[in-house]
């Protein structure tokens, strides 16, 4: 028996590797199918990772995430994934998209070869795209529904449809009624005790420091971060421990230090022990996307803070506001309008509420977040 999972982002690569082993325990013949191009630092980074048959798609690269050669990148991705599925034949496929076309040629190969099919949903583009009006969105609505018809044709041959958010899961219940869906949340194994940060929250008092883990593009909202941290700073000394990179990684960094905040950079980091290492130096992780993508998803990097007990802040809706809110794993800005008084729900902390929130994290990251694939697949494998 062979398996084959397709993921056409790094980002998403410690996720995919539950699969690859969760397949290979039940002893198939598996491959790993990515792209060769960092999306994240735009430049060919080929992976391999440690047990793993990784297969690197070869594909044009490009500098902008909103660009013509980004779509001709994905598009040769996905007909190349078309041409590897018909040379390895797998007998079950795991899937997470965007790309939307990716659903398209998946489809096309089961349909004339057959296999079983897990599709997972990871993001909903071009819904989460932000131009929502106006002539330019009038101008490109016929090529913004097609882009929606590759994913939304397509979605029905699948023999399992996986998503990350509750909003998302309701939605294909209803316009998939025939399908089976089940939510599953981004999730790697979880720190061993030695393993999670030291913190050392008794010095918010004096500081507070912030993390912002993944890339600073055009959905990271830089315009709330500046006036958040433009009122904090009167109040208090602000440090920012940086991980990651992206388009508008110098803008973010610029506008937070002509607030006097204190920088710290280091780029990408995927070694879990240097990750810990810089962690362990903050109080709050932030997760604030622009409100015009309406994210209801739950992102990665949330549940990377979240793993490792970093209590987070976050202006996003849908699942993660929902968790914070009911397990006290941080704190939601409900308004992002009002900065005067939501900043207040940070200078009020104190060591104790840190202590709880991050205690708090470790605990629910464990029960919610590290789910039994072997029940999730239940009903394919």
């Amino acid at each position: 028996m062979k398996a084959l999972c397709i993921s056409c982002f790094n980002s998403f690569g410690i996720h995919v590797s539950k699969f690859t082993e969760y397949f290979s325990s039940l002893n198939y013949e598996v491959k790993y199918a990515i792209q060769d191009f960092d999306h994240v630092r735009k430049k060919y980074f080929p992976r391999n990772y440690p047990n793993t048959d990784v297969v690197n798609i070869h594909v044009p690269d490009y500098k902008n995430n909103v660009s013509p050669k980004r779509l001709i990148s994905h598009y040769i991705f996905s007909k190349k994934i078309y041409k590897l599925l018909c040379e390895f034949k797998p007998d079950i496929i795991y899937c997470m998209f965007p790309p939307n076309m990716l659903v398209r040629e998946v489809s096309k190969y089961k349909k004339n070869y057959g296999a079983k099919v897990i599709f997972d949903f990871w993001d909903s583009w071009p819904e989460a795209f932000p131009l929502k009006h106006g002539k330019r969105y009038a101008l490109l609505k016929p090529f913004l529904n097609y882009w929606c018809g590759l994913r939304d044709n397509y979605l029905e041959n699948a023999d399992l449809l996986l998503t990350n958010s509750s909003v998302n899961m309701n939605l294909l219940k209803k316009k998939y009624p025939n399908n089976i869906c089940k939510l599953l949340y981004p999730s790697r194994k979880s720190f061993k005790t030695q393993d999670l940060p030291k913190y050392n929250f008794s010095n918010i008092d004096k500081e507070i420091s912030f993390c912002y883990l993944g890339n600073v593009n055009y959905i990271t909202d830089i315009d709330f971060a500046f006036k958040f941290f433009s009122e904090l700073v009167k109040h208090k000394k602000i440090t920012m421990h940086i991980i990651g990179e992206g388009t508008n990684f110098d803008i973010f960094i610029e506008k937070l230090k002509s607030l006097g905040v204190n920088i710290f950079s280091y780029g990408v980091v995927y070694d879990d022990s240097k990750k810990s290492e810089i962690f362990s130096k903050c109080h709050l992780g932030l997760t604030i996307p622009i409100p015009e993508i309406g994210s209801n998803i739950m992102p990665l990097k949330a549940t990377e803070y979240i793993r490792a007990g970093l209590p987070v802040i976050n202006t996003a809706k849908g699942d993660l506001h929902d968790l914070i809110e009911n397990h006290n794993l941080g704190i939601n800005i409900e308004n992002v309008n009002d900065i005067p008084n939501e900043t207040q729900k940070i200078l009020i902390l104190k060591t104790d509420n840190l202590i709880n929130m991050s205690n708090n994290c470790i605990e629910n990251y464990t029960k919610i977040f590290n789910q039994d694939l072997s029940v999730i697949l239940n009903e394919v494998i």
